[in-house]
């Protein structure tokens, strides 16, 4: 990015007037107050593990004489009150920093300290440099992560630094909401009009304060010009001076007593619906009056990275795989069947470094030759090779789940991180991600089921809907024997498919099989299983299939001449995970749901059924969440089916009365018994 600049002159004394930078903290830093280390719990919050007594963040630009640019400047202070154990978490504080050539973040003035009530006494405990750790976690980010000392239930922890930029584009998003309640935070940005931001908020609820203003500035210089010492030279020196003139416009926002907003069920990134915002620059003005815009469309985004040598001629076909493609082209006549045969190759000769980034970090043919890379090297290849196999591939970029939302309009790229390969095969398409070698082909990481992401691309460029192909598909299968202790025996066989299947591979390259069979083992103490056998075929594309042999000692109660049964025995729901009284987030399964369970039980002789649950068939009204329970008895054979699925993968807050009664019913079906007395009993 260009940066706005002092005109070409020696600049020997500049001064910055910016008079409305003095602001008044909320609290003063270094004294506490001893009604907040008295504190044991939090009125507002009783169950809260931790309160954000204050945070306040000041943001101003400032201009740098020495290298004639703007700054950036925030100076944070905050402080927090620790009220369990499970509030320690809230003493380690990390900054990701960003750094490439002469663009840089700083992260100076860091201090901090803990303090807590020892026999009636203060206690101040310092944050020394031992527990200050810097971690290079990206070529271009750095991670400071520090952690408060000395930190107890009752301490009360507070720090302040400053992080100092070069860049502008964006500025730090400040959050008003946190998974803890927050009694006070404040944010005050400061902004020459020199530059333009769009400023995006996000989240519920409303300010307590919220204000802007604006003010006259300037910028001062004095310039010497030397002599012309040169032999010959005739020109003499001066001084002159100069002044600019600037609005500075500000905001300032105040949240008072915001409630927690903790991790519902169901949500791939709550931190997405904090109260917050953020800014993302659009135009700035330079001294000389010329405006240049920076947020540009699309279209401009698409040109600038198809041009980008890391990008567009990154993916273009290369001539170092040829043999490898030159022989899918000759086995495969089907485009279906190259693609898989590209990916299939891809996602097995490279490993991916688990870095994000929708910018390749290299050249492909180093990807090909190391076999790693990031995301985007990896996909890169990836879209070099399907077009070498005359296959219309395009990369798509987007934002992770944990990375959070994009704008729905604006190409704001620094919120994308990740990049795919989308093929287009008759008149759909394919999405692929070749970094996991135990996807079949059409399933993504889950990481990246994010609803929509970008496709960029010369002729057909737009959004693409990111819809998984599978979900989490699983059919139980249960035969058993009853006999009259109340004991089971036979076998359980599982059938997994979609996510299901892909869980279980990971499960089982990470650990291996006897690790797996362990613990499953260790996790189902009342099954005594004589055998557990696995079936993963080495296509990724075939369910996965376990067949158990056991005996189970808690399906069922015997007493007297009456018999309880439990008959979902694996898997069960115990409680409902909709259990709130309203839901102000949206339901996120990430992925559709569907599940099948059989039970075949033969009941012992001399038994007839007593009581058996009502069969019972639910669909929600936009029908997209159905159960289907039935439960007959012939003779001494007991027989139960149980199949349900939640086709959506997204659901608005309004879903959610029905959502909860779907699990509700869900719930009590599995928990409902069957009832066994002696025919002769009376």
């Amino acid at each position: 990015m260009k940066t706005l600049r002092i005109p070409a002159f020696l600049v020997l004394l500049c001064l910055i007037y910016l008079p409305i930078h003095a602001q008044k903290m909320p609290i003063k830093f270094g004294e506490v107050d001893m009604a907040d280390l008295q504190m044991a719990k939090y009125d507002a919050d009783p169950d809260a593990e931790a309160v954000v007594l204050c945070d306040y963040g000041q943001l101003n630009f400032r201009f740098d004489q020495t290298n004639g640019q703007w700054l950036q400047e925030l100076k944070r202070t905050c402080r927090i009150k620790i009220l369990t154990k499970d509030g320690y978490d809230f003493a380690t504080i990390s900054k990701s920093l960003y750094s490439k050539g002469e663009r840089k973040e700083e992260l100076n003035q860091l201090k901090g300290f803990t303090y807590n009530l020892e026999n009636g006494k203060l206690i101040k405990s310092k944050l020394e440099k031992e527990n200050i750790f810097e971690e290079k976690t990206s070529t271009n980010y750095t991670s400071i992560k520090f952690t408060l000392p000395s930190v107890k239930e009752g301490s009360v922890i507070e720090f302040t630094y400053s992080i100092s930029s070069n860049m502008w584009t964006i500025l730090d998003s400040w959050y008003f909401q946190r998974s803890i309640p927050i009694r006070w935070s404040e944010y005050y940005v400061s902004i020459p009009d020199y530059f333009t931001y769009m400023k995006n908020s996000s989240g519920f609820g409303s300010f307590f304060q919220f204000e802007t203003n604006s003010k006259a500035a300037a910028i001062t210089w004095t310039n010497i010009q030397r002599s012309d010492l040169s032999i010959g030279g005739g020109s003499t020196g001066g001084i002159s001076s100069g002044k600019v003139d600037y609005t500075e416009n500000t905001m300032h926002w105040i949240a008072k007593d915001v409630p927690a907003l903790r991790d519902e069920s169901f949500v791939g990134n709550f931190r997405n619906y904090f109260l917050g915002v953020d800014f993302q620059l659009s135009s700035f003005k330079h001294f000389d009056g010329k405006i240049e815009n920076v947020l540009g469309n699309w279209n401009e985004v698409v040109t600038e990275l198809m041009e980008n040598e890391n990008f567009g001629p990154n993916m273009s076909k290369k001539g170092f795989y040829k043999d490898v493609t030159d022989a899918i082209m000759a086995k495969y006549t089907e485009p279906a069947e190259r693609m898989a045969a590209v990916y299939s190759f891809v996602s097995s000769h490279t490993k991916w470094n688990e870095r994000n980034s929708f910018l390749p970090s290299q050249n492909i043919k180093k990807t090909y030759d190391e076999r790693t890379g990031n995301c985007a090297d990896i996909n890169a290849l990836l879209i070099s090779m399907l077009q070498a196999v005359d296959l219309v591939a395009a990369p798509v970029i987007l934002s992770t789940v944990d990375n959070g939302k994009v704008h729905p309009t604006y190409p704001i790229l620094t919120k994308y991180n990740y990049l795919i390969a989308k093929v287009t095969l008759g008149s759909g398409y394919v999405l692929l991600d070749a970094t996991e070698d135990d996807l079949p082909v059409g399933l993504l990481p889950m990481r990246c089921l994010t609803q929509v992401g970008y496709t960029i691309s010369e002729d057909r460029p737009g959004w693409v809907d990111i819809v998984p192909q599978k979900g989490l598909e699983k059919a139980t299968m249960c035969v058993m024997k009853l006999n009259e202790e109340g004991q089971m025996t036979g076998s359980v066989s599982y059938k997994l498919s979609g996510y299901e299947a892909v869980n279980l591979r990971e499960k089982l390259e990470r650990d291996g099989a006897d690790k797996f069979k362990e613990t499953f083992t260790s996790t189902h103490p009342d099954w005594a299983i004589s055998s557990l056998d696995i079936d993963a075929p080495v296509a990724v594309s075939e369910p996965v299939k376990e067949i158990i042999k056991t005996d189970l000692s808690n399906a069922a109660q015997s007493t007297g001449n009456i018999i309880y049964i439990n008959p979902i025995l694996c898997d069960k729901m115990e409680e409902n995970p909709l259990k709130q009284e309203k839901r102000e987030l949206p339901i996120e399964f990430i992925v559709p749901i569907k599940q099948s369970y059989m039970l075949n039980l033969t009941i012992p002789e001399g038994y007839v059924v007593d009581e058996i649950p009502q069969s019972v068939t639910m669909i929600i009204p936009d029908k997209t969440a159905q159960l289907k329970y039935v439960v007959k008895a012939v003779g001494n054979n007991i027989q139960l089916i149980l199949n349900w699925e939640i086709s959506e993968s997204f659901y608005a807050p309004t879903k959610f009365p029905d959502l909860k009664e779907f699990y509700a019913m869900l719930v009590a079906k599995q928990n409902e018994q069957i009832v066994l007395k002696k025919a002769s009993a009376n």
